[in-house]
């Protein structure tokens, strides 16, 4: 199974990793906001550029556009139409805090980022929340709910 982890991801997790990847940092509590925007960081060096068809003598533009990381000059998306529009994975973030995680928390129930992180360079962000723990009963593990965004 690929994890997709490369030279230009990073992340963090509650808990231990099946990977053991260097770039996720482990942690023995939820991620905090701070650490978790930072994760995004990046975003300020996305951009959607217009793809070009070479002719031989001339080149004309395509119907198509690529996704590069100009920070490492890596192009995460070599095609997306001409409508395609970015998210910022930072709004998105600070959104799942202050709607999720503050309003849900209580003093029975904790409600927090598991895991942020980034995959193939920064072309696949995520982001994911536990809202729920209990045990089922016969199963020795706990059961989590886990709110994923990708």
């Amino acid at each position: 199974m690929s994890h997709g982890i490369n030279e230009h991801d990073r992340g963090y997790v509650k808990g231990d990793t099946w990977h053991k990847k260097e770039q996720y940092k482990t942690l023995d509590r939820g991620v905090f906001l701070e650490e978790a925007l930072q994760v995004f960081d990046y975003e300020e060096s996305i951009a959607i550029v217009p793809n070009r068809a070479d002719l031989g003598d001339y080149t004309v533009p395509s119907t198509s556009n690529s996704i590069i990381r100009k920070d490492h000059n890596v192009v995460l998306n070599g095609s997306v139409g001409n409508r395609y529009t970015l998210l910022d994975m930072r709004d998105i973030t600070k959104l799942a805090v202050g709607q999720i995680c503050e309003a849900f928390s209580d003093d029975l129930t904790d409600v927090e980022i598991e895991s942020v992180g980034t995959l193939d360079n920064g072309a696949i962000q995520f982001i994911s929340v536990i809202f729920d723990t209990f045990k089922v009963t016969g199963d020795d593990s706990e059961t989590m709910n886990r709110l994923f965004i990708k």
